[in-house]
């Protein structure tokens, strides 16, 4: 289904409440507002992060990582991991419908 972010955006105003934007195959892509700190945790599979809007910083066991707009990471299975935002960001991710 077609979809539009900007469009998408103007009605999220909840922080860690991710919407789903599409499915596909086993998994699902969701954007979502980052603001303030989320808690600590791991998944059983991979989880891939873009920041459309803003910046955040993804706390992981094995060091920080800073993205900013238009820049991506993926966090790798069992890896703990904590996204913080300094500042409201939009964030797309995606993650697995089996998980």
């Amino acid at each position: 289904m077609k979809f539009n972010i900007d469009s998408v955006i103007k009605n999220i105003n909840k922080p860690w409440t991710p919407v789903d934007l599409e499915k596909f195959d086993d998994l699902v892509l969701r954007i979502a507002l980052f603001e303030g700190e989320y808690h600590e945790h791991s998944h059983l599979y991979d989880e891939f992060f873009f920041v459309y809007k803003g910046e955040i910083k993804i706390w992981t066991e094995r060091g920080d990582i800073e993205l900013k707009a238009g820049e991506g990471i993926t966090i790798p299975k069992n890896l703990k991991h904590k996204p913080i935002a300094r500042i409201p960001s939009f964030v797309l991710m995606i993650d697995s419908l089996k998980g």
